[in-house]
């Protein structure tokens, strides 16, 4: 087998290589927040510096629903205040004890899940607020 012969086989092998690695999938891009569709999320500053990948889903549990807000610390140790405001089909506020902040921490690097259940089974949207704690 002659050198030319040999350096062309290489450089077709890296070629086609190069080739596949361009083909392959990278996977779906995934944008955050992920918010339900009628629902919201406000994350008040200074928070994105403290969290990442925020979602929020809203479980068909009986006999309320239940809104799980999932996400990840980021830079350090911070407090957080959250609270879930629920709406009916028509967008009327639904009262109820959820809609009040709560304290929670979130730590960087861990990953972290907030729970609010509906106050009746007619809640159908959330209002989701995250803001950092100021006495934590």
């Amino acid at each position: 087998m002659s050198r030319s012969s040999l350096v062309s086989r290489c450089l077709l092998v890296v070629l086609l290589g190069l080739f596949l690695v361009g083909c392959a999938s990278t996977g779906p891009r995934v944008s955050y927040p992920i918010v339900p569709p009628g629902s919201r999320l406000d994350i008040e500053d200074p928070m994105p510096r403290f969290t990442k990948r925020v979602e929020v889903r809203i479980l068909e549990t009986q006999p309320r629903r239940t809104a799980v807000i999932t996400g990840e610390g980021s830079l350090q140790r911070t407090g957080v205040e959250w609270s879930v405001t629920w709406f009916d089909a028509d967008a009327r506020v639904i009262p109820g004890t959820s809609s009040r902040f709560r304290r929670a921490t979130v730590n960087p690097g861990v990953l972290f899940q907030l729970e609010a259940q509906a106050p009746v089974p007619e809640a159908e949207f959330v209002h989701v607020r995250l803001r950092q704690a100021n006495n934590l």
